[in-house]
């Protein structure tokens, strides 16, 4: 039994990626290319919202129509005023 303990206190515990990026000097050494998709889960994020900047697959942003870049669905809304709909970031949608 006491070799087990032991064993069990020798095994490193893994970091916690929110330690990783609040707490790394250099955050640009980070690999997250193999990170899941912050909304769906799903599939590998390849983009970051502009706003939150939360890892995002492509099938789960949106890009505003007013200054182009990309956001998640919680940063962005959505406009029916038109006959189109139209996608605002946060930002533009009070402009």
């Amino acid at each position: 039994m006491g070799n087990a303990r032991r064993a069990q206190a020798e095994t490193p515990k893994s970091i916690e990626p929110s330690y990783l990026l609040f707490n790394n000097p250099d955050p640009d050494s980070i690999n997250l290319s193999d990170r899941k998709c912050h909304h769906c889960s799903r599939e590998k994020a390849s983009i970051h919202c502009a706003f939150c900047e939360h890892k995002l697959c492509n099938s789960c942003t949106e890009a505003c129509v007013a200054c182009e870049q990309v956001f998640c669905g919680a940063c962005s809304t959505i406009d029916y005023s038109t006959s189109f709909e139209r996608v605002f970031c946060l930002t533009c949608k009070n402009r």
